[in-house]
């Protein structure tokens, strides 16, 4: 199984898990876009990543949901949907996210509230 902070896994058509290159930074999801085209809509990114500070980026996901774990300490997810109305999540387990479409001005974000290690 791969280290899924450095190698991320694609969840695709038929049930499939491919192990994907390792992750070398933004220009490295045009890649997978590429990659992974065939699957769609479908298709799923699984990855983990360590965060001890607010996000400074944002991102969207304008078709389907995305699946956040927090496996550590504490985050607040704030988004704004394409109706224009706000919902904010604090987890410290799981969130099921509707899609989020992008609307003109907006950042959906996350804020790291408590941090442990173990």
């Amino acid at each position: 199984m791969p280290d899924l902070f450095k190698q991320p896994l694609h969840l695709g058509l038929g049930a499939t898990a491919v192990v994907q290159p390792e992750f070398t930074g933004m220009d490295w999801y045009a890649d997978y876009s590429a990659r992974c085209e065939v699957d769609g809509v479908e298709g799923r990114l699984v990855s983990l990543y360590t965060f001890t500070e607010d996000w400074t980026s944002w991102e969207c996901h304008p078709v389907g949901h995305e699946v956040v774990v927090c496996t550590a300490g504490r985050m607040t997810l704030h988004q704004e949907l394409a109706d224009g109305t706000t919902a904010t999540v604090s987890i410290s387990a799981l969130a099921n996210m509707p899609s989020i479409r992008p609307v003109h001005g907006t950042r959906p974000t996350s804020k790291v509230r408590q941090r442990h290690f173990s």
